[in-house]
């Protein structure tokens, strides 16, 4: 038979594991979120979506990217969007594929600027820095 002071001890005992392992899974999320792989696969995926959004829309725009970029290197080609970023483990590199149209091109390299532009002129879209 437990005696009812071995009992509560035993209570307060797993409560307190069930604390740290929250704390501990909380901890390590955070810690995912912030980052650095998760912020190049985020620009990457965001600036693709951005560039079929000015494909589909008619006449010349400029849209700005609202995050700043200042330690990614951005590079648009017809056939993909690469962001860089040198880090203490070398050059990190997050690419995206996108499918321009038959007669539209990507162009443009924003090395270490604080804030992004996407520019579509005509069949053209460049990326480009550009103030805040």
């Amino acid at each position: 038979m437990v005696k009812k002071g071995a009992s509560i001890i035993l209570m307060i005992f797993e409560v307190l594991v069930v604390v740290i392992v929250a704390a501990l899974m909380i901890s390590a999320a955070k810690k995912f979120g912030q980052s650095d792989t998760i912020v190049r696969v985020t620009i990457a995926e965001d600036l693709a979506l951005m560039v079929n959004t000015l494909v589909s829309i008619p006449g010349d725009a400029i849209v700005k990217y609202p995050i700043n970029v200042s330690k990614y290197t951005i590079m648009l080609d017809t056939t993909f969007i690469e962001v860089k970023n040198e880090g203490e483990s070398g050059i990190t590199t997050e690419k995206r594929r996108i499918a321009l149209p038959e007669a539209y091109q990507g162009e443009g390299i924003v090395q270490l600027q604080e804030w992004l532009c996407l520019e579509k002129k005509g069949k053209t879209i460049i990326v480009r820095g550009c103030k805040a």
